[in-house]
């Protein structure tokens, strides 16, 4: 028997807690292997790093709850595991190229 070495269940459980510290440590301990191997394993099925792909999904979220309608950057942050509207204006703005403003005006509910 070869052991299963997907990443979807770890992926799975990292998703449903976006909002909380998560660290490779923690993926890694998840999927029951070292965060060595989990890197290893990230690069061959996902093409990426664990942090970059954690960050990924944060992102993600983040914009999620922009267009669901949710007002508040602060909130947007803390639910979607980048802490403060600061860390989500620099990484909004570093992989889209617009604010989280931007984002709102373009993609958010509209109001009438």
């Amino acid at each position: 028997d070869l052991p299963d070495e997907s990443l979807a269940p770890v992926l799975a459980w990292a998703q449903e807690r976006l909002d909380s510290p998560l660290t490779v440590s923690d993926l890694a301990a998840r999927a029951a292997v070292s965060p060595s191997t989990l890197h290893r394993r990230f690069q061959a099925q996902l093409g990426t790093t664990p942090l970059t792909w954690l960050r990924g999904e944060r992102l993600a979220l983040a914009c999620r709850l922009i267009e669901r309608g949710e007002p508040r950057f602060e909130v947007v942050a803390r639910r979607s595991g980048l802490g403060t509207a600061t860390n989500l204006r620099t990484l909004m703005r570093r992989e889209t190229g617009i604010t989280p403003s931007a984002y709102k005006h373009r993609f958010g509910p509209e109001v009438n």
